[in-house]
């Protein structure tokens, strides 16, 4: 069987020397720590996208990026409006579909990406006997028993993209559940009277920025052994956790 295609990168260069970079320098000046972790952790995930862009378009996506760097939606859209007059991403992408990126981005990616597609030729080239040998193997070896049972066997393509092999995929349907629960005047109502201390509303959505909107929570997820998430009990069970009390 082929080597599944692997899209985004788990990991990208990161050079010694980069707070000597006069974008990088000219972020941590104004805005010290916090402007290097606003430039590298945004780098982390939009190398981990299938083509190199983030979209940041939604106002969620701003809240969780922003709880992820530690900082305030001011703050956020400060650091990136100085980051996009120093050239760290293309402002013309970001202009006209709110996207992150840029040329050089793309650039150390794409040398990633030739090494790894050489590497796949070579591992597929070299297999390629093997995998033919046993494939006659088992066309000779099979019985009407044996057919029976393979056609019982549910294949699963690992390129389609799955909650728990994406995270944007994961993100979305995290999403729709929780706006499932705050549109569901009824259902809001009586945990409200069910928790009268507690504001739900506001506890709800600091569940989910804080917590199961994040990385962290796709990762708590993805450990169990669940196929599929019930978005409406996962997200309520958390309200005392992430309490914001009159």
């Amino acid at each position: 069987m082929a080597r599944p295609i692997k899209t985004g990168m788990d990991y990208f260069p990161h050079d010694t020397d980069s707070c000597s970079d006069e974008k990088i320098e000219a972020l941590m000046l104004l805005y010290g720590a916090k402007g290097y972790a606003f430039y590298f952790i945004l780098l982390e995930r939009i190398y981990r996208t299938n083509n190199l862009e983030l979209d940041i378009s939604d106002a969620e996506t701003i809240q969780i990026l922003s709880r992820k760097i530690s900082i305030t939606t001011d703050e956020f859209f400060l650091i990136l409006n100085t980051s996009l007059k120093y050239k760290c991403f293309d402002k013309i992408a970001y202009e006209k579909d709110k996207i992150l990126t840029s040329d050089g981005i793309k650039k150390r990616a794409n040398v990633v990406f030739e090494k790894r597609n050489k590497m796949r030729i070579a591992y597929e080239s070299k297999y390629k006997g093997v995998s033919d040998a046993e494939t006659t193997q088992e066309i000779i070896a099979e019985t009407p028993q044996s057919k029976e049972k393979k056609s019982k066997v549910l294949y699963i393509d690992e390129n389609i993209k799955t909650w728990r092999n994406d995270f944007e995929t994961y993100l979305s349907d995290c999403k729709k559940g929780y706006a499932s629960i705050i549109n569901d005047s009824d259902f809001m109502e009586r945990l409200q009277k069910l928790n009268p201390k507690i504001n739900i509303r506001s506890s709800l959505e600091m569940g989910f920025i804080a917590y199961w909107g994040s990385e962290e929570g796709w990762k708590n997820k993805k450990s169990k052994k669940s196929k599929t998430i019930d978005w409406k009990s996962t997200i309520i069970k958390t309200i005392k956790l992430n309490a914001v009390y009159y």
